[in-house]
């Protein structure tokens, strides 16, 4: 029993049993368990019944049967629909999945790109899912132009073996940031192929990108941003800019 408090309102002092809350608490774990087993088509045992547990899992593992089944075009909301299965026969119970997810539809790969370069772009943090190390300096051909040589990481990156090299494909964007907002430019692609030899080398000094673009003078700052168009991974670094 809780110490006798007062209501709020009434003033009048009040008690409150601390077994009816952990009543309650013990019921809903129950019926979360409860609600997962029927889910998945399994069955819920309490505390202490791991012996019956494993031995109906052994029963059970004798009458598996699979059954296909094919629904009618479902909108893929990422909801549950229930399923049932019946059998006639009155002396069988079946134990089967309640219900199926309809996935929701997985983005494009250029959607999944896009969408890494917006949030790496707005964050007010860098990405960090990918190492990149970058320097920037003023272009002595053109003035108006800053030089950036780039360094990413490979091991940050899902590079494929195709024989004897490495292989993948990343992407380059810059963001440059002014007092009124931010600008980007388009994704430039990168397509990685490193021999065995150069991704030893990458490996100590990063893959090495240099590209040059047009910086304003109203340019407060420029964030460089890698993204791994595969798995949609990114990664950043902010360089100021002087003024």
């Amino acid at each position: 029993m809780r110490d006798a408090g007062a209501d709020a309102d009434s003033g009048v002092p009040v008690a409150e049993s601390t077994s009816g809350a952990a009543a309650a608490l013990v019921t809903e774990s129950e019926q979360t368990l409860e609600e997962f087993a029927n889910i998945t088509g399994g069955r819920m045992y309490r505390s202490g019944a791991v012996g019956d547990a494993l031995h109906q899992a052994i029963t059970d593992a004798r009458s598996n049967y699979e059954i296909g089944y094919y629904s009618e075009p479902v909108k893929p909301d990422g909801k549950h629909h229930k399923l049932r299965v019946i059998c006639t026969r009155k002396d069988v119970k079946l134990q089967t999945e309640q219900g199926f997810y309809a996935l929701l539809a997985q983005p494009s790969p250029a959607d999944v790109e896009r969408n890494a370069f917006l949030y790496a772009a707005n964050s007010p943090f860098d990405a960090t899912d990918i190492g990149v190390r970058a320097s920037a300096s003023p272009d002595p051909a053109k003035s108006a132009d800053m030089r950036f040589v780039i360094h990413i990481d490979p091991a940050d990156l899902l590079l494929h073996q195709a024989q004897d090299h490495r292989v993948g494909k990343a992407a380059l964007m810059f963001a440059a940031y002014t007092a009124s907002g931010m600008v980007q430019t388009n994704p430039n692609p990168i397509d990685i192929n490193l021999t065995a030899e150069q991704y030893e080398a990458a490996t100590h000094d990063g893959i090495v990108v240099r590209f040059a673009i047009p910086i304003s003078a109203g340019v407060q700052k420029v964030r460089v941003i890698v993204v791994d168009k595969e798995v949609g991974a990114a990664g950043s670094v902010t360089i100021p800019m002087g003024q």
